[in-house]
């Protein structure tokens, strides 16, 4: 049997969902970053969930990422990863409730980082 030779294109719904929960959820992102004092900058995603975070400390983005999920039960993919040390990645296309509630959690262990010149 042949494999079609393309895929079935997904309802245009799904598209417009995932358009708004990244666009929502970039807004309250934004917001919630500027509020962290310096420590974080990002990457705006260009066309997708996931925003790119540098932060300012001399941790690996391996120790990073195990202090946020250990201390505020948040998944975010270290940077290394990705061929960025000093970064991690977190999705910020889900619903706003939910990310909300993982910022809240991410602030004070963010706000806890070692910075460079603490280390």
């Amino acid at each position: 049997m042949r494999p079609p030779s393309r895929l079935p294109r997904p309802p245009s719904r799904l598209f417009e969902r995932n358009r708004t929960c990244v666009r929502r959820g970039y807004e309250l992102f934004s917001a919630w970053l500027e509020r962290q004092d310096g420590r974080l900058t990002a990457l705006a995603p260009m066309a997708s969930a996931p925003a790119f975070v540098r932060y300012d400390s001399d941790l690996t983005s391996v120790e990073v990422g195990d202090m946020l999920r250990r201390k505020a039960s948040v998944l975010v993919a270290p940077g290394v990863f990705f061929g960025r040390e000093g970064w991690f990645r977190i999705n910020i296309g889900m619903d706003t409730g939910y990310l909300s509630q993982a910022l809240d959690a991410l602030a004070p262990v963010v706000a806890g980082l070692p910075n460079a010149l603490q280390r």
